[in-house]
């Protein structure tokens, strides 16, 4: 009994500790109200909404390509700063650096691969995760009505394309 005790007392000081009661503000009740609550005030929950389809949650519908575009970018940032280490971006010593890191580097050519080829596929999974975002309107209902004109600007600020002056000032969610 005083084992049960004193994991009681153990939680009650884990409970009532600042850390704890600011990461996790509100108790769990099986309410809507108090799940929404939960989740909002939560630092880590907050990111995602409170309620989901069921059909949001497959890997056909998502295809994790916000996941893979996480991902993608920690492999940039780690290769990009072991490069830092053996590359000078200046026009005098661009090339030999080049050569040192393909012939006197060990991996030094994958390195360099590996980055190339994660920035190509980084941009890709970001242009592919905003399309797929923009085609099932999973940014809001009222956006999808605004038809052509929140494509253009979809693209403009996607791409690049188009200025970023198409909107004119309007929000493009809204259609205001």
């Amino acid at each position: 009994m005083s084992m049960r005790r004193h994991l009681d007392s153990l939680r009650r000081t884990i409970a009532d500790s600042q850390l704890y009661r600011s990461l996790f503000r509100h108790e769990y009740a099986d309410t809507p109200r108090n799940q929404l609550l939960e989740v909002t005030s939560n630092v880590f929950l907050h990111l995602h909404p409170v309620t989901l389809p069921r059909h949001a949650l497959t890997v056909a519908y998502t295809f994790c390509l916000g996941g893979l575009t996480f991902f993608l970018f920690l492999v940039e940032t780690i290769t990009g700063v072991l490069l830092m280490f053996y590359y000078r971006p200046v026009p005098d010593y661009a090339y030999m650096d080049m050569k040192t890191l393909e012939y006197a580097v060990q991996f030094g050519i994958v390195l360099r691969n590996l980055h190339r080829w994660g920035a190509h596929l980084m941009v890709i999974c970001v242009m592919l995760h905003m399309l797929r975002v923009f085609l099932t309107g999973s940014y809001g209902r009222r956006a999808s009505s605004t038809g052509w004109s929140a494509c253009s600007c979809w693209c403009s600020r996607c791409c690049s394309v188009l200025p970023a002056t198409c909107c004119r000032g309007t929000s493009w969610r809204s259609g205001r």
